[in-house]
């Protein structure tokens, strides 16, 4: 299974035997615009609810791979690419 991180930095895994993994970041970054909407006041303190957009540089699915994205990108999939994860922490 070929793994293609598409943040910014490098990532490292743990495997179970405590093996560190490190995957170097690829050079392309997957990101999601967002747009912040006001939606209310508390005591004059703006509440600002955010919106996804547009997902930008995360490749088509490839048989065999798994791409690592942000937790923001991977939030903005909702669950409809099987390919695509982020890190836990």
């Amino acid at each position: 299974m070929k793994i293609i991180n598409l943040t910014p930095h490098s990532i490292s895994f743990f495997t179970d035997d405590n093996v560190t993994l490190e995957i170097p970041a690829s050079g392309i970054i997957a990101r999601v615009s967002t747009v912040s909407e006001k939606v209310g006041y508390i005591n004059n303190i703006p509440i600002v609810r955010v919106k996804y957009g547009e997902i930008v540089g995360l490749p088509e699915p490839k048989e065999e791979t798994i791409y690592i994205v942000s937790s923001i990108v991977l939030s903005a999939l909702s669950g409809s690419r099987l390919d695509v994860v982020s890190p836990d922490t």
